[in-house]
């Protein structure tokens, strides 16, 4: 038996053993390096059974005669569904995670206009694992009010998708349970699958799926063969050979700079799928142990012949997923999007596996604690303090006066409604230094994604742009992650522009 085959029998059967029997072997590295305290969070690992899938599919399928579906979510919670929205042209699909009510108001206007349907026509679905996340919370609460303004009943235009236990959050908060639609996330009703590893077994994956193929039987195929590609022992050895790439086994070092070049197939869904990527791996390896400071960049196959200087310079582990593409031969994108997905998480699972065995501390790659740390700044802010004062073209020469020779990647993050800055912010990043690599995402969804890293990296200088007509409720986001890296002593400027 390979090592390859023996991680995955060895994963697969201890969380079956967990997630089927409630059978758990402390002394197993899965359980140290799979379980978020008392919780289970292998869950993805194990395959629902058809029966089960059938019967969840039944009870989403009213989503078929919505004429326009809007999701709710952030993070985790909305990056799968994104990803498959762009790449598929789900036309009636729409997602929202920016609690801004002016961006939330312009864009409603423009889903009517644009499907000439009424607010009343456009069915609301709700996302938080937890049942209590803030930003989805507040424009579920913009979306609430606007409704309402309408003479709408809110309980008839949307579904809260939870981890069903949770539900007493949404009670706490205002909603009432009796009239809330609910469904699990998890097809079988489980609470052991995290946020960033919901594709492709969840309801996150499944929905959109569902919107697409409007076939719940073709779902039921891909799913059965999908697990027969995870049995696959040439597609078990390809995935263990991608971790052993950042854990050489029998190397002194390690490589935790990490360029995953995607296959151009996926190239349509760029934004979401480098986001969902940046957040299962920065999230997942990120700001858990002491000399271990990953960063993710995510280019595809056309971007080869610019990014390959920095891979060789910095000493990146390359994977390339275009392999499993010749693997698995012709298939449709939503299933070249379902194994790689599922292919991305195992290749997580095994980095943290080998880390593990080879350096003796434990990397825990289902947990997110920093998170925590700019949540808990935000209760205590009452009034937010500006950033210094910049107009758009003075960020980039600013950055490069404090651009230190350790920095090799900066992070811009925008907090912000309008789509013109961020586009001209990711033109702009191109004009920095030579040797450094710049990633440009959009807060408060990149607190989501990649926060979990930020408190203990020590080669990236992050940019957090703040838009003076952003919301509050974004613009305290940003200062509690300003404050978060101020206290951590992490290279960062606070703009406002």
């Amino acid at each position: 038996m390979s090592e390859a085959q023996e991680f995955f029998g060895s994963i697969r059967t201890f969380a079956e053993a967990v997630h089927n029997n409630g059978i758990i072997d402390k002394d197993s590295i899965f359980y140290k390096i799979g379980f978020d305290g008392e919780h289970h969070r292998l869950g993805w690992v194990v395959a629902p059974e058809e029966g089960v899938l059938v019967e969840w599919l039944d009870r989403a399928e009213f989503l078929l005669e919505k004429q326009v579906v809007l999701f709710v979510g952030m993070g985790g919670s909305i990056n799968t569904i994104k990803m498959l929205k762009q790449l598929l042209n789900i036309d009636n699909a729409y997602t929202f995670d920016n609690p801004d009510r002016e961006l939330i108001v312009r864009e409603l206007e423009e889903i009517r206009e644009r499907h000439n349907v009424g607010l009343s026509d456009i069915f609301v679905v709700a996302i938080s694992k937890s049942a209590t996340t803030y930003e989805t919370h507040e424009i579920t609460k913009i979306l609430r009010s606007i409704y309402e303004e309408e003479g709408l009943d809110i309980y008839e235009k949307m579904v809260w998708i939870i981890d069903i236990p949770n539900k007493g959050e949404l009670e706490s908060r205002g909603w009432e349970l009796s009239r809330m639609r609910l469904l699990p996330i998890q097809v079988d009703g489980g609470t052991d699958i995290g946020g960033r590893f919901t594709s492709p077994r969840t309801a996150l994956f499944l929905l959109p799926a569902l919107l697409h193929l409007r076939d719940k039987s073709a779902i039921i195929r891909m799913m059965s063969w999908l697990r027969e590609w995870e049995m696959n022992s040439d597609f078990q050895d390809r995935i263990w050979e991608f971790g052993s790439l950042v854990i050489p086994p029998d190397l002194a070092y390690n490589r935790p700079l990490i360029c995953i070049i995607m296959p151009e197939g996926l190239s349509s869904a760029y934004e979401p799928v480098r986001v969902w990527t940046n957040q299962l791996f920065q999230e997942s390896l990120g700001g858990k142990v002491k000399g271990f400071d990953p960063k993710t960049y995510v280019a595809f196959e056309r971007d080869l012949s610019d990014i390959s200087p920095f891979i060789e310079r910095f000493n990146m582990a390359r994977i390339e997923t275009g392999a499993l593409d010749k693997l698995i031969g012709p298939a449709l994108d939503i299933e070249r999007l379902a194994i790689i997905s599922l292919s991305l998480e195992y290749i997580t699972a095994i980095i943290a596996y080998l880390y593990t065995k080879k350096e003796g501390d434990v990397l825990n790659f289902v947990t997110q604690p920093n998170v925590q740390l700019y949540k808990q700044k935000m209760k205590s802010i009452d009034n937010v303090s500006p950033g210094d004062k910049i107009g758009i073209d003075g960020i980039i020469p600013l950055i490069k006066e404090n651009l230190k020779e350790s920095i090799k990647f900066v992070e811009l993050i925008y907090y912000g409604p309008d789509d013109r800055i961020y586009d001209s912010l990711k033109e702009m990043g191109r004009q920095l230094r030579p040797d450094v690599l710049e990633l440009v995402f959009r807060g408060p969804d990149w607190n989501h994604h990649a926060f979990q890293a930020a408190p203990m990296t020590a080669h990236t200088l992050f940019v957090i742009i703040v838009d003076d007509q952003a919301d509050l409720s974004v613009k305290k986001v940003a200062q509690a992650t300003v404050d978060v890296l101020r206290d951590y002593n992490v290279s960062h400027l606070y703009l406002w522009i």
